[in-house]
């Protein structure tokens, strides 16, 4: 556990740090109320610098997310906490009150009601819950609401977090964190990136991601794309071995509410606390020493799975070399074709489970079923490799067989597809949403598919 470096009017100055017989004595000569009184003097001092604006990372409970607010703290007991979430319909702000009461220690207190902060602690409703229809009245209210805090003890820093400070719920005792900002921070651009980190890592169709232990040993991982983290070895059994974690989704990753262990499959456990983006978007994490690092898995495994589709759109910059050649090539032969009556859009991989096979589809506006079928290859190295045969063994649709026979560019790309290997590259090695295929002899031959 981290050793926490409780803030006092001594620990929150860097004089405190060098400590002498004098400071001790200055502490030590004091009454615990008089101690207890510079220290909230000395937080409302922080909470007010700089313009007294601030990132807090919230947990209301253990069975949802975390949420992200700004908070902005005024020397004359006002406070303005903006926020973005479902609970309060999209980005709000709201003003109260705010102060630091003691009790048996420094208590950060939310004293009015705030519109955005307080939906987390109101007992009385879960804006926006599910609607009964015959009544338009809201159904399965508990009375607890969310169960969140508004008053925190003030408990500092740690000796990893920088600038931020803890907080811990006085009734819950949930950690929250926050963050000072610079005075000028536009809340709602922060907020917009904390909406949208959930979109920037994940792809509900690509699932599940998996998280490697610096040894090797790999753990299974889903999520429900707004905080809910569930693992299991994948050695080990998926139903015994599940545990869910809550978390909040930050722009530069994940971080959970506390420390939590994952089981392995030996029924030992590891411990993790947060994950950062790096510069391959996987999300990397270390804690006491062991390091993991989490992503989608192996990139031509993905473009392989049966249960997902990829489009080739007609665009530049989808394509280059003599991919790019032949894609223009076969569009203006359909448009002559057509007599500038149909144009090709796009090109897309699938599976088709009846044939068992891949297809290769081109794809026209009021054009449906051109289709090649064919296989596609994994390989070992990561490569991918495609066979779609232009012989007698063709195969083909009834619209496949009218375009082949009508447009000799398409000849040219299914030959060039079954006769290249291919290396795969993908920005975001979490979300590989998108791939570029590479000519392995012809870096400059390439196409890239987005996944639909």
């Amino acid at each position: 556990m981290k050793k926490l470096i409780y803030l006092s009017i001594a620990l929150l100055t860097a004089s405190a740090f060098c400590s002498c017989n004098n400071e001790e004595e200055d502490i030590f000569g004091q009454s615990a109320a008089e101690r207890l009184e510079a220290a909230r003097t000395e937080y409302s001092q922080v909470l007010t610098a700089n313009g007294g604006k601030w990132l807090m990372e919230y947990f209301a409970n253990t069975n949802e997310q975390g949420y992200a607010f700004v908070v902005t703290f005024n020397a004359n007991g006002a406070v303005t906490v903006s926020g973005n979430n479902e609970w309060i319909k999209g980005f709000k702000c709201d003003t109260s009150l705010w102060d630091i009461v003691l009790d048996y220690g420094p208590v950060l207190t939310f004293n009015t009601y705030n519109k955005v902060l307080h939906v987390m602690s109101d007992p009385a409703d879960i804006i926006g819950g599910p609607v009964n229809d015959l009544t338009g009245s809201e159904i399965n209210e508990t009375g607890t609401g969310h169960g969140g805090d508004y008053e925190f003890i003030l408990m500092g820093k740690t000796e990893t977090s920088g600038d931020a400070l803890r907080l811990k719920g006085k009734k819950r005792g949930y950690t929250t964190w926050i963050t000072p900002l610079a005075a000028d921070a536009d809340d709602q651009a922060i907020l917009a990136d904390y909406a949208g980190a959930s979109a920037k890592m994940f792809n509900s169709k690509i699932s599940p991601l998996y998280m490697t232990h610096e040894n090797g040993e790999r753990f299974v991982m889903t999520t429900d794309g707004k905080g809910k983290f569930s693992f299991y070895p994948e050695a080990g059994d998926a139903i015994t071995q599940t545990l869910t974690y809550n978390a909040i989704m930050t722009p530069n990753g994940i971080r959970f509410m506390q420390p939590v262990e994952i089981l392995r499959a030996n029924g030992e456990t590891i411990t993790v606390e947060a994950f950062e983006l790096d510069e391959k978007m996987q999300l990397v994490g270390e804690y006491e020493s062991q390091s993991y690092v989490m992503n989608a898995g192996v990139t031509s495994e993905i473009f392989t799975r049966t249960a997902l589709a990829w489009s080739v759109a007609k665009k530049e910059g989808n394509y280059g070399g003599e991919v790019a050649t032949i894609m223009q090539n076969m569009a203006d032969e359909i448009h002559t074709y057509f007599k500038g009556k149909r144009d090709m859009s796009a090109i897309e991989f699938s599976y088709n489970k009846a044939k068992e096979c891949y297809v290769l589809s081109i794809i026209m506006k009021n054009v449906k079923n051109v289709e090649f079928y064919g296989q596609e290859i994994a390989n070992e190295d990561g490569t991918i490799n495609f066979s779609f045969p232009t012989d007698e063994t063709i195969d083909y649709s009834t619209g496949g067989k009218t375009i082949y026979n009508s447009i000799a560019t398409v000849k040219e790309l299914l030959d060039f597809l079954s006769n290249t290997t291919f290396v795969l590259e993908t920005p975001s090695a979490i979300n590989p949403s998108e791939i570029k295929f590479s000519n392995a002899d012809n870096a400059d031959d390439f196409f890239t598919v987005l996944l639909k």
